[in-house]
């Protein structure tokens, strides 16, 4: 069977000031924490693989671990600024970057290349061979700014904020990708 892949970013469990910082729909962290719980297993199926680019979860590390323990799928972790209580164990593994290539038959060179931060870069490794780039830290900021200064930009922000507070499935990140021509702002071109 298929592993499907998702990417997310920015659910920040546990993070009670997170309700007052951003416009949120949550009375309290415990809400916003059961609803991303929720909205996470409705669409991750429990053999999914999940890239989350970062601040996870605030909290003690068994919190943390105990939050981790109530999602589905297999969880890799590259590390967000607010990512200091992590313990490897809880996830496939914790890198500060990653570079994925998924087999992709339907694409060019029969892969897809994603460069995966949790800070937004405007030039990235093999951006001008087509890699995408996605990333989180923003809270809905950096997308708008990308669209209007960088509209053919092959990256995305995939915090949850942008979402409906669920992990984006590889095939709707795809589809995003395939409408940009890519952009360059460092010296390499297409060719």
């Amino acid at each position: 069977m298929k592993q499907e892949i998702f990417f997310t970013s920015d659910s920040h469990f546990g993070h009670a000031k997170l309700v007052q910082y951003y416009k949120h729909p949550f009375k309290s962290i415990e809400e916003h924490d059961e609803h991303l719980i929720d909205r996470w297993n409705a669409t991750v199926p429990s053999n999914g693989i999940v890239y989350h680019l970062g601040d996870f979860a605030f909290g003690h590390k068994d919190y943390v671990h105990q939050i981790r323990q109530h999602l589905n799928g297999q969880v890799f972790l590259v590390r967000g600024n607010h990512d200091k209580r992590i313990s490897k164990k809880t996830f496939g593994w914790v890198k500060e970057y990653y570079e994925v290539r998924i087999p992709d038959e339907t694409l060019l060179n029969g892969r897809a290349k994603i460069i995966l931060s949790h800070y937004p870069m405007l030039s990235f490794r093999h951006q001008h061979k087509g890699a995408w780039h996605l990333f989180g830290h923003s809270h809905s900021n950096a997308n708008q700014w990308i669209d209007e200064h960088m509209p053919e930009a092959r990256m995305l922000d995939v915090g949850v904020e942008n979402w409906n507070y669920t992990p984006v499935p590889y095939h709707v990140v795809k589809d995003y990708m395939l409408d940009k021509r890519g952009y360059f702002v460092d010296h390499h071109n297409e060719d």
